[in-house]
């Protein structure tokens, strides 16, 4: 039976300006980056994956959640600094306080945000899914990004599709992101998602049976830092993510999630929280 949707942070559908909201009773609480998505959509334990760029540090910071929002096409959530971080320490026994930590969470806008390409090279936009269950099969997600700047520190980051079946939840595939600053939206031309240029960060998804409805992604923290490094980066600018099916991708192993023309209250949804490194 298909859910009724994010359990904590509803969806409203109002065109591209669609906002999470948090619940009520939910109330105040200090949390990371995988549970705020869990308030988002449902967290999923099983998923295993490797950022192959990845630095060593804490995998999520506190996060505070309130009980409002208002309604945009993104939801920002302010958050607090860890109490264990080693970059606040001082000899003197006072703790220097750094900027604050936000977090972004961000939903497909539209149905030309998000593709299919087929084995046979041909890109499927306005459609339902993204199948990946062979080595040719590729899918692109396309966020709107507000407020990171050039410089912002990316702490963690990941994406949500949701999976209609425990027949098709068994992830093999490479997340890139596209090599640059804005990237233009998904077009039905021949080989649109291969050709684009990749970044040079990349993290393996491979998963067996990580279970139906919303599923979270592995860490892509070392992705969103190369894109949000480019030379020409700026706020208001949009990034792509590539996902590459490896040669373990197979109809015995095949994994596929919904696309926003299925339901939009289904799209993919992307959380990032980050620190910005201009702030004095």
């Amino acid at each position: 039976m298909q859910s009724a949707g994010p359990p904590a942070l509803s969806l409203e559908p109002q065109g591209v300006q669609r906002r999470l909201r948090a619940a009520p009773r939910r109330g105040v609480a200090i949390i990371g980056l995988g549970s705020l998505l869990a308030l988002a959509g449902c967290f999923v334990d099983q998923v295993s994956g490797t950022d192959t760029n990845a630095t060593t540090g804490p995998t999520s910071i506190g996060a505070t959640t309130t009980s409002a929002g208002a309604t945009s096409s993104v939801s920002k959530t302010g958050t607090t600094a860890p109490e264990s971080s080693t970059s606040d320490a001082t000899t003197s026994g006072s703790s220097t306080t750094g900027p604050e930590p936000e977090v972004l969470i961000i939903d497909v806008e539209d149905g030309l945000n998000d593709a299919l390409q087929d084995p046979d090279l041909s890109v499927k936009v306005a459609f339902g899914w993204v199948t990946l269950n062979s080595p040719e099969h590729y899918g692109a997600l396309r966020f709107a990004i507000p407020e990171i700047p050039q410089g912002a520190t990316i702490v963690a980051a990941e994406f949500l599709v949701y999976v209609d079946g425990t027949d098709v939840d068994s992830p093999r595939l490479e997340i890139y992101g596209e090599l640059a600053p804005n990237p233009p939206i998904f077009a039905v031309d021949p080989e649109n998602i291969s050709a684009r240029p990749k970044t040079l960060a990349s993290v393996v998804w491979s998963a067996d049976d990580v279970g139906d409805g919303w599923v979270q992604s592995p860490s892509i923290v070392s992705v969103i830092q190369e894109l949000i490094d480019q030379p020409m980066w700026m706020p208001n600018q949009h990034i792509v993510l590539l996902l590459d099916a490896t040669n373990q991708a197979s109809n015995l192993a095949p994994f596929e999630f919904r696309q926003y023309d299925n339901s939009p209250d289904f799209a993919p949804r992307l959380g990032i929280q980050w620190i910005d490194g201009s702030a004095p």
